[in-house]
């Protein structure tokens, strides 16, 4: 880690501290050595905060959301966000991990594929596609026979890598989804022909 953190410096500020230092009397040089070695065995903070001088933080954007492949097994809410990075160098989407929330109880969490690269000066598109499965909702039977629709809610964080180290950029997003008409007949039928049996 250090050794990576005397690498990271320009060849010029190696000279120069050298040149500085073997001009100075040997007291002195000596102090300034001693405190250059205290610092390194501070880890490379100083070199990171030399490398972040000027970084502007991305920022994450909501811009939209879909629901796809809507069947009997369940949803795919893909929400579409826009990340700005502001700054002349590109950066990379690290990481992306959400949870998902129906009726205001946990249902599923995981992390997302990421890996994309995110252009210097610019928008890139992201899309957070989160599978629903029916079976996974509280009370999906009875919510099948009295609702048409269902609340859920989205979170998480997005990890872009950066000269600072990786920036978590959070996201939040709540909205309904449509339960599908086909199977809340069938849930009916059943209900019918149960209380027909009954009868």
């Amino acid at each position: 880690m250090h050794g990576w953190c005397y690498a990271a410096l320009p060849m010029c500020m190696k000279r120069a501290a050298l040149s500085v230092l073997s001009a100075l009397p040997v007291k002195i040089a000596s102090r300034l050595a001693l405190a250059a070695a205290l610092l390194a065995l501070g880890g490379c903070s100083l070199v990171r905060a030399i490398a972040g001088a000027g970084f502007e933080r991305p920022t994450l954007t909501y811009e939209s959301w879909s629901a796809d492949q809507l069947d009997l097994d369940g949803v795919t809410i893909a929400l579409h966000y826009r990340l700005e990075n502001p700054n002349d160098t590109g950066l990379d989407l690290r990481r992306l991990g959400y949870r998902l929330e129906v009726e205001g109880r946990q249902v599923a969490e995981g992390q997302l594929p990421a890996n994309v690269q995110l252009r210097a000066k610019g928008a890139t598109p992201i899309a957070i596609p989160v599978r629903l499965r029916w079976r996974d909702v509280p009370d999906i039977l009875e919510l099948l026979v009295t609702r048409t629709e269902i609340i859920y809610r989205v979170t998480g964080n997005a990890g872009v890598g950066s000269p600072i180290g990786t920036i978590d950029l959070p996201f939040d997003h709540r909205d309904r989804v449509a339960l599908p008409r086909s199977l809340s007949i069938r849930i009916e039928n059943v209900i019918s022909a149960l209380q027909q049996g009954e009868g």
